[in-house]
């Protein structure tokens, strides 16, 4: 067993992410067709699954040391800050969108009222992203996953991979969860398109500062704060979806480029 989780270590990791968080995720799906009591705050605890997969596999695998290494990396330039904290700047820009839209700004204290918690404040908000999708998510899918089979396949490669797994994960999401529920078939089109987009913007981060887990976790709880504050979802949210999208898009073509012009 033990060579073959060496010898797999990747799609060990991703069975042990998603039996850990699709267990919470049934649930919160047996909770909301009325089989069970339970309160709603656990579907945040699917966001450690990755994490703890990760640091799992490491373990296994004698890869422990590194990896915790890298969660804590906080050396990189400070053109590299300025991009882990351009979500703040992405709220910033779409924001005013979502006010000539609607005809009403987005409500700063919304962004501390989180789902099936309440409303906990922008601090404790920010903490619980990061805490949970932010390094519990990261350290799994830019940490583990990216770098280890960007090493076989290239970065570019790569991150269009974990965008795909990073999308399945997901799935218990869709039977519960109110947003994603709403989305219909376009919707889930688009959320999917993001997430890889995203999952293209993170691989490049991640590389770009030393391959610091620090920095997609920073970016990734930051994101979430600004496009998850209720009534986001009609503006604000898809918004900043785009920006992000664009910004792929952006980062493929100037990787293709380089890639064409590099010396045979």
């Amino acid at each position: 067993m033990m060579a073959w989780i060496k010898a797999n270590k990747v799609a060990f990791f991703y069975i042990v992410a998603c039996l850990l968080a699709w267990s919470i995720g049934g649930l919160m799906i047996a909770r909301r067709f009325g089989l069970v009591d339970v309160p709603g705050w656990p579907h945040y605890l699917t966001g450690l699954g990755p994490a703890a997969a990760a640091l799992l596999t490491a373990a296994l695998t004698g890869d422990l040391r590194d990896l915790l290494a890298r969660i804590t990396r906080w050396r990189f330039g400070g053109v590299w800050w300025l991009v882990v904290l351009s979500p703040l700047l992405l709220f910033a820009v779409a924001a005013p969108i979502q006010w000539i839209i609607t005809g009403e700004p987005p409500a700063l204290a919304g962004l501390g009222n989180v789902e099936d918690i309440g409303q906990i404040g922008v601090v404790g908000a920010a903490l619980l992203w990061l805490a949970t999708f932010g390094f519990g998510e990261e350290t799994g899918w830019r940490g583990f996953a990216q770098h280890h089979l960007q090493q076989a396949h290239g970065a570019r490669r790569t991150a269009l991979i974990v965008g795909v797994l990073w999308i399945v994960w997901h799935l218990p999401y869709f039977f519960y969860q109110s947003t994603f529920m709403s989305f219909g078939v376009l919707g889930t089109v688009g959320w999917s398109i993001g997430l890889v987009a995203g999952a293209v913007v993170l691989a490049w981060l991640y590389n770009g500062t030393g391959q610091s887990i620090l920095a997609v976790a920073l970016w990734h709880a930051l994101f979430n704060l600004a496009s998850a504050a209720p009534g986001s979802e009609v503006v604000l949210a898809p918004a900043m979806s785009v920006a992000v999208i664009g910004a792929a898009i952006i980062l493929r073509r100037v990787e293709a480029n380089r890639t064409a012009e590099a010396p045979a």
